[in-house]
């Protein structure tokens, strides 16, 4: 399954987590703070600059773009199941941090487990432990 290292993986997971996160924070037309706090806390601009993806201004770079391309194509057959449901946990929390589940975040949250070769059994399965409080795994920063 794993082609690539941990170390190659990790930027990759950082790039695909950082565009749902803002896809999600996104959807629903509305720029909350509270979702802005849970990018901040997830993605800091310090990790982000270090792996090149912003420039001195803010901005992101080429080197982030070249990442989620090449993230697009190589996550869902590289990471496991276990950091596949990782990444859900975060994207749920993204959607949940202006406490509101709305559906065009969720229909943001649905895209990004195809994306990644998540079946639809496990998201729900997934879903559901979460939203009923049961045990979901602790989030490492992607």
């Amino acid at each position: 399954m794993t082609d690539l290292s941990h170390e190659e993986l990790a930027p990759l997971k950082t790039a695909f987590a950082l565009h749902v996160a803002r896809m999600i924070v996104e959807a629903d037309e509305v720029l909350d703070y509270d979702e802005m706090h849970v990018i901040e806390r997830a993605f800091p601009s310090s990790r982000l600059r270090a792996l090149g993806f912003l420039d001195d201004s803010g901005r992101f770079t080429s080197r982030y773009d070249d990442a989620l391309a090449r993230a697009l194509q190589v996550l869902p057959r590289e990471v496991t199941l276990a950091e596949k449901l990782e990444l859900v946990t975060l994207f749920h929390r993204t959607c949940m941090a202006d406490g509101d589940l709305d559906p065009r975040e969720v229909k943001v949250l649905h895209h990004a487990a195809e994306m990644i070769d998540l079946s639809a059994a496990s998201l729900a399965r997934h879903l559901d432990a979460i939203s009923h409080g049961r045990r979901a795994p602790p989030i490492r920063k992607p």
